[in-house]
C-alpha cells in the first residue's frame, strides 16, 4: 500500500496495540520461566584492521577490557519472537490494517524484535515511543537522516577537526572511532572477513534520504571533490553509515577502494574550510559517479579516471606522471591521426591556463619535462646518464606535484565549460587556436574563461601580467 493513503495516526495505533500485545507475552513467558538470562563476556578491544597513518600506535595503545553483561538466552528468544509472535493473529493483523507490501514486512518484523528485546537501539535506551517513532517514518516513507563516517587517506589535518559545515566536519580518530565489541564465542572469527583499512583523518558527514543509493553516490562525489580540491590521494577503505530505522540499509558498511597508495597528501585547516564548502556546493551535484555509469564514454570521465589513477597509483612516479598526461590528453586532444600531439597539448594547456594567471612559458616547460618522463616510462626507454642527473627522486617528485596540479584544474575548466554549455570540446580547440594569434578571439576566450570560478594554484608559478 502506498504510504501516502496510510495516516500517521493510524500506523501509530497499530503499533502500539502491537507493542502493548508483545510486551504482555513477553511478560508471560519470564513468568513462567520459558524466557530467561545468561552472563555474556565479551572483549571492547581496538579494532585491528584500522591503521591510523598519522601514529600508527594510536590504535595499539588501546587497551583490551573484558565485560559482562546479562542478555536474554538467545535460543528462547528467538522461539518468542519467530513462532510466537510472527505467527500470531495479532501480528497479521496489524499488517493487513496496514496493508503492508512485500518490501515493508520485514520492518514491521524488525520493530516487533526490538519491542521483544527492549535493549539498546542504536546506543539509546530502550524507549517504546521512540521505536514506533522510527517505525513510523519508516512506513511513512519519509527521509533517513544518515551518519557516515568516511575513513580516508591523502589528508593531514593541520587544527584537530575542521567544520567545512553543518553536514561535513573532518577530524581526527577518537577511541569510539577504532574500538569493536566482540563477545568471547566469536573471538576468534572476528576479523576473519574484516577488510583493512588505513586512514589519515575522518570525514563525520550527514545526509538525508529515501534512497540509500544516493547517499552512497554524494558520498563517492565528495571524495571526487576532495581529490580536485588539492591534488592529493584522497580515497576510502571504510565507509560506515547509519541511521534509526528498521530498514534493511539502516546501518552498513561499504568496502571502499583496497590497495590505495597515499603518495600524495595534502593539507586541510579551518582557514580552508570557507573556500571547499563553496568548491562543494558547486562542484558536488554535478561530478560523475561509479555509481552512473554512462552509457557512452565521454572525454570528462576518461579524464578523471587517469588523474585519479595518478593519485592512487602503486606504480614509480614516472608511470603517475605518465597518468597526468593521460589526463591532459583525454581533456586537450582529439581522435584525429594527424595532429602534433605534444605541440598541441602544450600550446593549448598553457595558453587556457595563462588566462588564469598561471605563467604559461612555466607550464610549457613543466610538460615538456612530463612529455619526456612519459614517453621514456610509456615505451621503455633506457634511462642514460643524463635522464638520471636531470630527473632525480626529488625532480620526479616535484615534477609529479606540478603535472597533476595542471590536470587537476585542466579538468576543473573544462568541466564548468561543458556544464555551463560553453564550448563543445572541438569548438574550444578552435577557440585557443585562433586566440593565439588573433586579440579579438583571445577577448572572446577571456570572457569564456571569466565565467569559470575556483581556479588557483600554490604549485604553478603566477605570470608578472597575462600574455
Amino acid at each position: 500500500m502506498s504510504s501516502t493513503k496510510r495516516s500517521e495516526e493510524a500506523i501509530i495505533a497499530q503499533l502500539r496495540t502491537l507493542s502493548a500485545y508483545i510486551s504482555d507475552l513477553r511478560e508471560s513467558w519470564i513468568n513462567s520461566g520459558k524466557l530467561t538470562k545468561r552472563t555474556r563476556s565479551f572483549s571492547v578491544r581496538p579494532d585491528v584492521n584500522l591503521g591510523y597513518i598519522d601514529d600508527p600506535n594510536f590504535v595499539y595503545s588501546i587497551p583490551v577490557e573484558q565485560h559482562e553483561e546479562e542478555e536474554w538466552a538467545a535460543h528462547n528468544m528467538h522461539q518468542l519472537i519467530s513462532e510466537e509472535i510472527l505467527e500470531s493473529s495479532q501480528f497479521a493483523s496489524v499488517a493487513a490494517s496496514l496493508e503492508l507490501a512485500e518490501n515493508e514486512r520485514p520492518i514491521l518484523r524488525s520493530f516487533s524484535s526490538a519491542v521483544a528485546y527492549r535493549s539498546r537501539f542504536r546506543n539509546k535506551e530502550f524507549n517504546e515511543d521512540a521505536l514506533i517513532e522510527i517505525a513510523t517514518a519508516d512506513f511513512l516513507g519519509k527521509e533517513y537522516d544518515y551518519r557516515i563516517l568516511m575513513f580516508l587517506t591523502g589528508i593531514t589535518l593541520v587544527d584537530e577537526t575542521v567544520i567545512v559545515n553543518d553536514s561535513i566536519t573532518f577530524r581526527r580518530p577518537t577511541k569510539e572511532d577504532v574500538i569493536e565489541y566482540v563477545s568471547d564465542d566469536t573471538l576468534h572469527y572476528a576479523h576473519a572477513f574484516g577488510s583493512k583499512a588505513r586512514f589519515s583523518c575522518i570525514c563525520e558527514a550527514r545526509y538525508s534520504t529515501t534512497e540509500p543509493y544516493l547517499m552512497q553516490r554524494w558520498t563517492d562525489q565528495i571524495i571526487t571533490a576532495l581529490q580536485l580540491y588539492q591534488v592529493g590521494s584522497v580515497f576510502s577503505q571504510r565507509i560506515n553509515y547509519s541511521c534509526d530505522s528498521f530498514n534493511m540499509f539502516s546501518n552498513f558498511s561499504s568496502g571502499g577502494s583496497v590497495s590505495i597508495a597515499e603518495r600524495q597528501k595534502c593539507k586541510l585547516c579551518q582557514a580552508d574550510a570557507p573556500r571547499l564548502n563553496e568548491f562543494i556546493t558547486a562542484f558536488v551535484p554535478h561530478f560523475p559517479t561509479a555509481y552512473e555509469p554512462d552509457s557512452e564514454p565521454k572525454f570528462l570521465y576518461t579524464a578523471l579516471s587517469w588523474y585519479q589513477d595518478s593519485l592512487q597509483s602503486s606504480r614509480p612516479l614516472e608511470g603517475r606522471i605518465a597518468s597526468s598526461v593521460a589526463c591532459l590528453e583525454a581533456l586537450f586532444l582529439h581522435d584525429s591521426k594527424n595532429e602534433e600531439i605534444m605541440y598541441r597539448l602544450k600550446q593549448r594547456v598553457s595558453l587556457l591556463l595563462g588566462r588564469f594567471g598561471l605563467a604559461p612559458l612555466h607550464v610549457r616547460s613543466i610538460l615538456t619535462d612530463s612529455y619526456s618522463v612519459r614517453s621514456k616510462y610509456v615505451h621503455g626507454g633506457k634511462k642514460d646518464q643524463k635522464y638520471d642527473k636531470k630527473f632525480t627522486q626529488p625532480k620526479l617528485e616535484e615534477l609529479f606535484g606540478q603535472t597533476a596540479e595542471i590536470a587537476r584544474l585542466s579538468f576543473l575548466i573544462h568541466f564548468q565549460i561543458e556544464q555551463f554549455s560553453l564550448y563543445e570540446k572541438k569548438e574550444l580547440f578552435k577557440l585557443l587556436e585562433d586566440a593565439a594569434i588573433d586579440d579579438r578571439e583571445l577577448i572572446h576566450l577571456d570572457d569564456v574563461c571569466n565565467k569559470v570560478r575556483l581556479i588557483s594554484s600554490a604549485k604553478i608559478p603566477m605570470a608578472e601580467k597575462n600574455v
